[in-house]
């Protein structure tokens, strides 16, 4: 849409500013020198360093700057007469635009928050892992202590049933023989 550029100009001492939000970044600006008589007799040039490289333009007024990033840039602007070959001088037009929201300072501190955020969730989580990790690791040595205990016990009741079966077998064996030997008297019995 066209708009007047003073609307979006501001002026820091001798520079001029133009001001655009990030939505405004493809614009059509209109040239126009000094010569009113015969303004087509003029090249046009422009560049966004000053040192060059110049993009010609030819006698078109108009240059067309589409797409321009957010921050900031410098146009700078020659016209030179196509009779005299003379170079007319060069002005610089300072050209700002502005981040989105989500490109802000502002929005940059809130990235870094929930990145803070989301740091000390995943280090939380963690711990916990690690928590549950140490307790289901101390559950199997308590477990595997006791197996070890009931193993222990088994083994002591088997050599002990063992050590006990053994004299038993020793002295059951003679007895029932007494016992079945029939000239065997009572008190012998008992």
């Amino acid at each position: 849409e066209p708009v007047n550029i003073y609307e979006h100009l501001s002026f820091d001492g001798d520079r001029q500013i133009l001001t655009l939000n990030y939505d405004q970044n493809t614009i059509i600006l209109h040239l126009s020198n000094f010569d009113f008589k015969s303004p087509n007799n003029y090249n046009y040039y422009y560049s966004f360093s000053n040192d060059g490289p110049w993009i010609y333009n030819g006698n078109s007024r108009e240059i067309s700057l589409t797409r321009l990033s957010p921050r900031h840039h410098t146009l700078y602007v020659k016209c030179q007469d196509r009779l005299t070959g003379e170079d007319m001088p060069v002005y610089a037009l300072d050209i700002h635009i502005t981040p989105p929201w989500y490109l802000s300072w502002w929005a940059y501190i809130c990235y870094l928050l929930i990145a803070a955020a989301i740091v000390y969730l995943l280090y939380g989580q963690w711990k916990l892992y690690l928590k549950r990790r140490n307790l289901i690791r101390d559950a199997r040595m308590e477990q595997n202590r006791r197996d070890q205990i009931y193993e222990e016990k088994m083994l002591f009741l088997t050599n002990l049933v063992h050590e006990l079966n053994t004299p038993l077998t020793l002295v059951y064996g003679p007895c029932e023989r007494i016992l079945n030997h029939t000239n065997t008297d009572n008190f012998v019995r008992k």
